[in-house]
């Protein structure tokens, strides 16, 4: 009896040392933070994974997934375990409801995280940064139609050329806003990027005569392109919110959930203007993500 004690024993303190190293292992697992086919998104990765970094926290850098559809479906099959996020996109793609959110970013952050109730991914707190889709056209057009307003367009959209990418043509918060919420309907559609070169050039340009650019994009005011206002609210809080697998939170805590709430308590909307301006002016993403942090 008292040998076999002894061989129990010596099992469970092998298994035990055995299983220590694997746990270890585990924690030590990074976090891989994924982003958008675009260069604020990508930002805003990098920034969450220099933060993460700085607290000894271990990331896998896998940016540049593609669409939402792309990226969300990898966060919710477990490919990533991370991504920045806007919360009416974020939302409206969640829980199916094309008309989801609206104005308000608390009552959006709300309905955001009752959705992700029935999901494996929690929203943390969001940033006051915003960075809204706008309809934007060149101050000419503006002039040449008298534009203030996207309802302006009624009575010229059957002249002018929409671009945009292809997500945009699927969206209410782009193209299908557009057409659901104010009936236009454009002379002709060009395929572009996600508001990147190809989409400003194409503007500047004449190639387009009516186009969506993010409200933070320094370049609106650079080339002098008149932003439409969105006078029927087909766009919803854009505020940024980081989207992270509930797996990550309950192992990791405050390691987690502490830098990533002090980088969007501090962010605002101007700061993110500046810093992708930065980017647009060349600078290294992550250079500018490090120099902003060091702040």
């Amino acid at each position: 009896m008292k040998t076999s004690l002894i061989l129990l024993a010596i099992c469970l303190l092998s298994n035990a040392a055995l299983g220590a190293p694997q746990a270890k292992e585990r924690a030590a697992e990074p976090v891989v933070i994924g982003s958008a086919n675009f260069a604020e998104s990508e930002l805003l990765a990098e920034i969450f994974a220099q933060a993460l970094e700085a607290n000894n926290v271990a990331v896998e850098r896998n940016f540049s997934l593609g669409s939402r559809e792309v990226y969300l479906e990898a966060l919710k099959q477990g490919e990533i375990d991370l991504v920045p996020e806007y919360l009416g996109s974020a939302l409206r793609y969640l829980s199916g409801d094309a008309a989801a959110g609206d104005s308000t970013a608390a009552a959006t952050q709300k309905a955001l995280q009752r959705t992700l109730r029935k999901t494996e991914l929690r929203a943390l707190d969001y940033a006051r940064a915003e960075s809204t889709q706008v309809v934007v056209v060149t101050k000419a057009l503006a002039d040449k139609y008298e534009l203030a307003d996207i309802s302006d367009l009624q009575n010229a959209a059957d002249e002018l050329v929409f671009g945009g990418s292809a997500e945009c043509m699927e969206r209410t918060a782009c193209y299908r806003g557009l057409t659901d919420v104010y009936g236009l309907h454009f002379r002709e559609i060009k395929t572009l990027d996600t508001a990147g070169p190809a989409t400003v050039k194409a503007l500047a340009g004449g190639e387009v005569d009516v186009t969506f650019l993010f409200s933070t994009q320094g370049v609106i005011t650079e080339r002098g392109f008149v932003i439409l206002a969105d006078d029927r609210g087909a766009q919803p809080a854009e505020n940024i919110v980081p989207i992270v697998r509930t797996e990550n939170v309950q192992s990791l805590g405050e390691r987690l959930t502490g830098p990533l709430g002090a980088v969007t308590q501090r962010l605002t909307t101007d700061e993110l203007r500046t810093l992708n301006a930065q980017l647009a002016e060349g600078e290294a993403l992550k250079e500018v993500a490090r120099t902003w942090l060091a702040k």
